[in-house]
């Protein structure tokens, strides 16, 4: 079991320090970011966040997602990352809870999402947004390989898409 312990936000933190970024440089893709929270459970357990989105909504409903979302003018991926975590999940996070960035994430419908991890520890509980949110889940971190849990992998793009 991982613990939500200091060992291991500075674990987490000396990883994406030697971490080489990559980022998506790429124009006409259209800014987005993504909380990837760490959050203890009930037992101290390290988990992140992930979220099943309402039905209703026009795109992606009812899709499994990190809360995030559009970059909106004047805002950086830091922030933007951390208003969607408030907004969707009532996680209320300040800039020195953030650990770093991974990857850009290039998307198929245009975006470019920049995952900014962020360190909850053991903050209160997840209040979903109900216009946005149908239910928001704290995944422990082993379990990332277990049956069931949605996996994110590579789509090449057809020659029509690019």
């Amino acid at each position: 079991m991982f613990r939500a312990d200091d060992g291991l936000r500075a674990q987490i933190t000396e990883n994406l320090g030697a971490h080489d970024r990559c980022a998506a440089l790429d124009p006409s893709l259209r800014p987005a970011a993504v909380a990837v929270t760490v959050v203890a459970n009930a037992v101290g357990e390290a988990c992140f966040v992930i979220t099943r989105r309402v039905s209703t909504l026009r795109n992606h409903s009812g899709q499994w997602a990190l809360p995030g979302g559009r970059i909106d003018e004047g805002e950086d991926p830091t922030g933007a990352a951390l208003r969607e975590l408030d907004e969707e999940v009532g996680l209320q996070c300040q800039r020195d809870r953030v650990l770093g960035l991974l990857d850009d994430y290039p998307t198929r419908s245009g975006f470019r999402i920049t995952p900014v991890v962020v360190w909850a520890g053991h903050q209160g509980v997840l209040r979903p947004n109900p216009r946005e949110v149908a239910e928001a889940y704290r995944v422990p971190i082993k379990d990332l390989d277990a049956p069931g849990i949605p996996k994110l992998f590579h789509i090449e793009q057809t020659s029509d898409e690019r």
